[in-house]
């Protein structure tokens, strides 16, 4: 009976805090309900439980911070990355839902978000953000531009930003 319930819950196209949590934190189907409160949470933390992740909520909301998973308010909007900049995880609400937590270009892994870019056209996405910088900054990256803020303005990787920049360099020298 846990299982099926664990098993739908798992199924679900959007998730709770509670079901990312125990997903960082066990990685693991049949623990999609392990975590259901802040004392599950605390829990985990004191108690020598084998898990892959200690701080499921530091993790997520790093993801958050870094626009590699979505989520979604009660209002139905999606709540941009710049809204969790300076939030702690106590700040995400219980009516947060995560849409598609499992999507093969979003991985949360180690502790660490990552964004994996399976692009096949490697190439198109430097281009693009080569256009970007050359149109947007001529003179060079002005201070508080960050490779993130790039890339999220050209819907492209991090390092697929760094390395337009560094062909922009060696095309300029």
């Amino acid at each position: 009976m846990r299982r099926a319930y664990a098993q739908r819950e798992f199924d679900k196209p959007g998730w709770s805090k509670c079901r990312v949590y125990s997903w960082i934190a066990y990685r693991d189907r049949s623990q999609i309900c392990a975590i259901e409160s802040w004392g599950d949470l605390f829990g985990l933390k004191a108690y020598e439980r084998p898990c892959v992740d200690r701080e499921p909520e530091t993790t997520l909301l790093r993801a958050l911070q870094e626009g590699e998973l979505k989520a979604v308010g009660s209002d139905g909007k999606e709540i941009v990355a710049d809204y969790w900049l300076g939030k702690e995880a106590r700040d995400i609400g219980d009516d947060v839902i995560f849409s598609d937590p499992l999507d093969p270009a979003v991985s949360i892994v180690d502790g660490v978000a990552e964004q994996r870019r399976s692009s096949p056209r490697p190439a198109k996405a430097r281009a693009a953000a080569k256009a970007h910088m050359e149109a947007n900054y001529p003179a060079g990256l002005p201070r508080g531009v960050t490779y993130k803020v790039i890339a999220r303005a050209v819907g492209v990787g991090a390092r697929t930003v760094r390395r337009a920049r560094r062909e922009l360099k060696e095309q300029n020298c």
